[in-house]
């Protein structure tokens, strides 16, 4: 064990200094672990996404949850609210002038998100409203389970009893 943490942290300490002086050149766009060229800071946030969502699938495979708070937690969670207007706008197809509000109770993050299809069709963050047309009520876990498609999830659904269907069953950004 001591002989793989050493192991790790040596590579840790190597890869961040590499990392550091990538950013320092600011190389533009790299290439994507998708096979796309991307901004870096994209391209690091996405891997942050992955590598923290693969951790919970360990974590919940071993039944030690955990680091539901951390930066990585913030980082991974900003990825999958900012797909919430996608995912309402396109996958969902709900109606022009439609919102629907994300309530996260925790434990680690809590947040409410509203987004509206617009009248260009497109999915917009929104402030918050008296009576959004659907309501998903949900931990955070259960959240990440949802938005990486590692169902099932326990979400209320309060409002528009089809679409709120049709908002969970296509919810998933992961690839």
């Amino acid at each position: 064990r001591a002989e793989v943490l050493a192991e790790f942290d040596e590579t840790m300490t190597a890869r961040e200094a590499v990392l550091r002086e990538l950013r320092a050149s600011n190389p533009g766009p790299v290439m994507s672990p998708l096979g796309t060229m991307m901004p870096l800071d994209d391209m690091l946030a996405m891997r942050v996404f992955d590598t923290w969502v693969h951790e919970q699938d360990i974590r919940v495979a071993v039944g030690d949850p955990g680091h539901l708070g951390t930066a990585a937690a913030h980082a991974a969670a900003q990825r999958m609210r900012g797909a919430l207007g996608f995912i309402w706008a396109k996958k969902v197809d709900a109606p022009l002038g439609a919102t629907l509000q994300v309530t996260v109770t925790g434990p680690g993050l809590t947040f409410t998100d509203t987004v509206l299809r617009a009248e260009d069709g497109k999915g917009r963050p929104t402030g918050t409203i008296p009576e959004p047309t659907v309501v998903l009520t949900m931990t955070f876990p259960d959240f990440v389970a949802l938005a990486c498609g590692r169902g099932p999830a326990d979400v209320d659904v309060a409002g528009d009893e089809e679409l709120g269907a049709r908002a969970l069953a296509r919810f998933n950004i992961a690839p």
